[in-house]
């Protein structure tokens, strides 16, 4: 595993986090909100898809909706109640097998039940 994708997945990546359904954070697409993606473009959480779900630390994985090899960590905003989105990381897939890799070490961070 190369040093930038071991520091995303183990350093910024909560360690225990919930599959979003449908590829939707609800609490974060009802506020319609946006982040920006490490592609370089600012994306409306509705046209992307979250992965997983961090919903103790307000986080959530989503795949840019322009360029999957993206993805973005991204941590809800707000003292009292959520308004916006910070980009916390962001990583580029640089192949299949890779991809196929970080799918299957964010499938085994997914909470059962």
């Amino acid at each position: 595993m190369n040093r930038d994708l071991d520091r995303f997945l183990n350093v910024h990546i909560p360690s225990k986090g919930y599959h979003a359904h449908d590829g939707k954070v609800e609490v974060f697409d009802e506020k319609d909100l946006s982040y920006n993606c490490g592609c370089g473009i600012e994306h409306k959480v509705k046209s992307s898809t979250a992965i997983i779900d961090f919903p103790i630390e307000n986080k959530a994985l989503y795949i840019c909706p322009k360029n999957e090899n993206y993805l973005t960590l991204v941590k809800a905003k707000g003292w009292f109640g959520i308004k916006s989105l910070k980009t916390i990381a962001s990583y580029k897939i640089q192949s299949e097998s890779e991809r196929i890799e970080i799918l299957g070490k964010l499938e085994m961070r997914k909470k059962r039940g």
